[in-house]
């Protein structure tokens, strides 16, 4: 298997760009929604811009789905902050930021040597990259844990869509849609 060197962040990400892309996504969605609820058109510019961004959320999404079949935890943290705004937490092995599922193991086994970041807890975290690569904690008990249901992934990208076919409605955005919508498959096909 080819692993591509822009995967293996051997640093703190700045820019948190999944997290980015969510809540431009949201942000948007509202300006549109905002914009068909008062009687008026949203601008050609935020229609464009919201079928620019709906493809790469979709890959997002697409990327943190664990499947039918795993055994996945909720984060504790997750049902008292909102499903947006998660804390950086970050892989303790790659630095990776981690937007929503990840491998933590309690048990206060730090692998000291390997760690590129201090915590002041005891958690161990691995991103799901690492993990698949064999990076663990010393006891090797790490448990799969979400910040946000897969559900929860799912909303705004549905409101998201919707908000997109209200607005492409007018045959002028139809247009713009099909446009965005070939510069998105082209930038994604790139990642």
């Amino acid at each position: 298997m080819k692993t591509h060197a822009f995967l293996r962040v051997c640093r703190a990400e700045t820019y948190r760009i999944k997290s980015t892309i969510d809540l431009t996504l949201r942000t948007l969605t509202a300006q549109v929604n905002s914009a068909l609820a008062s009687g008026g058109l949203p601008t050609p510019q935020q229609v464009e811009d919201l079928s620019f961004i709906l493809p790469l959320y979709e890959r997002i999404v697409h990327s943190e789905d664990p499947g039918p079949d795993a055994l996945l935890t909720l984060s504790p943290e997750s049902s008292t902050t909102a499903a947006h705004d998660v804390s950086g937490i970050l892989c303790d092995f790659c630095a990776a930021d981690i937007y929503n599922g990840f491998f933590e193991c309690k048990r206060q086994c730090r692998s000291e040597p390997i760690e590129l970041h201090p915590t002041t807890d005891n958690k161990f975290v691995v991103c799901p990259g690492c993990y698949c690569e064999g990076r663990t904690c010393a006891c090797q008990c790490m448990k799969a844990i979400q910040c946000r249901s897969f559900k929860q992934l799912q909303v705004p990208l549905a409101a998201a869509r919707e908000t997109l076919e209200r607005a492409s409605v007018d045959p002028k955005f139809a247009l713009l849609k099909a446009k965005s919508a070939r510069l998105s498959f082209l930038y994604c096909s790139r990642l």
